[in-house]
């Protein structure tokens, strides 16, 4: 599906829809929000929902403004956007448990970002809060802010974001904060380090991280500019060698190692 204007596979005025297990790929919009776009006072709730391979100028995944959505146990991955590839907020408190952004890129904010007042993995904010709980960023890409980018128009709209017993790991430069915002991280594992109490920076042991493979062969792997790159969506469960669930052969596997994430929260 694709639109002109916003919200290439949902578009959400003045509504408060419930989504459970839905799924918006390939989307795209000219503007804003390939997959899903919500606007004036529209704070949808999505529950297991997926966002793949969505494309707008402005969150490739997902667009918000002026609302507080909910979301829980969400993924999204191989979202594109010039701004905030995976989802962009713009006077904006969204609150994500248990959500994953993998492979989402855009030029600011690859997981979340914006322009203007504020982005966050990079989506932006505009003197509201995020609230992220259970979050993994992984392999999400930009020239500013991998997982996270915070700005605003004139560095003047200060935005608040909370992150807690998150992984985000996507290369190092993770967090962009041009404007001053006030960013609170604790019990999380962030790739280069970023200060606060129980955070840490070590290798999280993802069972399988995603992959660029060659088209003709998933098992070779290649570089993402390749014209015949795709996209091989990883595990981001953590190894345990108490066991853990692989949702691809649908079983419980024991591993030999322990991710140092497990236990590590709050």
């Amino acid at each position: 599906n694709s639109t002109g204007y916003g919200g290439g596979g949902m578009y959400n005025s003045s509504s408060d829809p419930i989504l459970t297990n839905c799924k918006f790929s390939r989307n795209s919009a000219d503007d804003y929000g390939g997959g899903m776009d919500n606007r004036e006072n529209s704070s949808p709730t999505l529950t297991n929902c997926t966002f793949s391979g969505n494309y707008a100028d402005i969150g490739g995944g997902m667009c918000n403004v002026q609302n507080s959505p909910s979301l829980t146990n969400c993924a999204f991955s191989e979202n594109s956007a010039l701004y905030s590839g995976g989802m962009y907020n713009y006077e904006s408190s969204p609150t994500l448990t248990g959500c994953i952004f993998s492979s989402n890129s855009a030029k600011s904010g690859g997981g979340m970002s914006s322009v203007r007042s504020s982005y966050f993995s990079p989506p932006l904010f505009k003197r509201w809060n995020l609230i992220l709980t259970n979050c993994t960023f992984a392999q999400n890409s930009a020239q500013n802010g991998n997982a996270l980018a915070c700005d605003s128009y004139e560095q003047n709209w200060l935005s608040n974001v909370e992150i807690i017993n998150c992984i985000i790991w996507d290369g190092g430069d993770e967090i962009w904060n041009n404007d001053g915002s006030t960013i609170m991280i604790t019990y999380s594992n962030v790739q280069g380090g970023f200060p606060g109490e129980g955070n840490i920076d070590v290798d999280p042991l993802f069972a399988q991280p995603g992959y660029w493979a060659d088209v003709n062969d998933p098992n070779i792997v290649i570089e993402p500019n390749d014209p015949n790159a795709v996209w091989i969506d990883g595990d981001y469960h953590l190894k345990s060698e108490a066991g853990r669930w692989d949702p691809n052969s649908e079983s419980w596997v024991v591993d030999d190692v322990t991710s140092p994430c497990i236990d590590a929260g709050d």
